[in-house]
C-alpha cells in the first residue's frame, strides 16, 4: 500500500542522503521520519488542492475514476496502519464475486466503513453516510467521487432518491452498496433498532443481502497513539433474493436484525 512505498522511499532517501552528504550514521533514523512525514504531507497538500476542483453538489457520472478510488483507499489504510489497527475477516468466501449485493453491519464508530473498505479492497463498494460526513475537509469531496452517497433521514424524499440511486448501481453491475440499517452509532455496543426502509434496496435489485458484524472499532480512537487495536468482522450469511422474494421491507429488516442479533450475541 502507499503508506508502505512512503516508509521505503523515506528509508531511503534517508540512507542515500547520509551516503553523499557529510551527515554522520546517527542521522538516519531522523532522516526517514521527516522524510516519512514530508511525503505524507506532500500527498495530502495534493490532495487538497484536487478538492478546489471537487463540486459535491453535483451527482457523479460514469465510472469511479481509478485515481479517487486509489487515493480513498491507500489514504484510509495508511490512517489505519499509522493507528496500529489490527483487521480479522472471517468468513470472506462467502461474499458473492459473480454480482453486486447489498452490505449491511452493525455500526460502533466512524471507523466503520473505512475497515470495511480496506478489508473488502478487491470490491467495488461505496457506502451510505450521514450529510456531515460530506463535509469533512479532503475526505467529504473524495468520498463523493467514489460514489458513497448521502442520507438525510430527516428529509424522506431526499432519502428515497438516494435509496434509488443504491438501486441504479447494483442493478447496473457498477457498485455493490454498504448501509447501517440501525442509521447511527451505538454508545453501548447493543444492536439498535433498524430503519426498515434501507431495505428497499435489496427488494428492488434483488441482490443478495450480505450480513456482517464488527468488533473493536470503537476502540480505535481511545487506543491511539498508546496501544494497538484489534478489529474482527464476520461475515455472517448471505441472504439469497429467493429468500426474501414478495416480502415486505419490515419482513427483510427483522429476518437480517435477527441474524446479526443471534451472532452479536454469542
Amino acid at each position: 500500500m502507499l503508506i508502505d512505498i512512503f516508509a521505503i522511499v523515506a528509508v531511503l532517501g534517508a540512507i542515500a542522503t547520509v551516503a553523499f552528504t557529510p551527515c554522520a550514521w546517527y542521522w538516519v533514523l531522523l532522516l526517514a521520519l521527516g522524510y516519512f512525514w514530508g511525503l505524507i504531507f506532500v500527498h495530502l497538500l495534493i490532495a487538497l488542492i484536487v478538492t478546489l476542483f471537487i463540486d459535491t453538489t453535483k451527482p457523479v457520472e460514469g465510472k469511479v475514476r481509478r485515481y479517487f478510488k486509489f487515493m480513498v483507499l491507500h489514504t484510509v489504510d495508511g490512517v489505519l496502519k499509522v493507528a496500529r489497527v489490527r483487521i480479522r475477516l472471517e468468513g470472506k468466501q462467502l461474499i458473492p464475486t459473480d454480482r453486486r449485493f447489498m452490505l449491511v453491519s452493525n455500526h460502533l464508530s466512524r471507523f466503520d466503513p473505512m475497515v470495511s473498505m480496506v478489508a473488502l479492497k478487491r470490491t467495488p463498494l461505496a457506502f451510505v453516510s450521514k450529510p456531515e460526513n460530506f463535509k469533512i475537509p479532503i475526505a467529504g469531496p473524495y468520498v463523493h467521487k467514489c460514489k458513497f452517497l448521502s442520507i438525510d433521514r430527516e428529509n424522506p424524499r431526499s432519502a428515497i432518491t438516494t435509496l434509488n440511486t443504491c438501486v441504479e448501481y447494483i442493478k447496473s453491475g457498477e457498485l455493490s452498496m454498504g448501509i447501517y440499517p440501525e442509521g447511527t452509532r451505538s454508545l453501548t455496543g447493543e444492536l439498535g433498532e433498524f430503519h426498515d426502509g434501507v431495505f428497499k434496496i435489496a427488494r428492488d435489485t434483488k441482490a443478495p443481502i450480505v450480513i456482517m458484524t464488527l468488533h473493536g472499532t470503537q476502540n480505535i480512537a481511545k487506543n491511539f497513539p498508546l496501544r494497538s487495536t484489534r478489529v474482527d468482522m464476520k461475515i455472517v450469511r448471505v441472504i439469497e433474493p429467493e429468500e426474501f422474494s414478495g416480502m415486505r421491507t419490515g419482513a427483510i429488516s427483522s429476518m437480517v436484525r435477527e441474524v446479526m442479533e443471534q451472532e452479536l450475541n454469542k
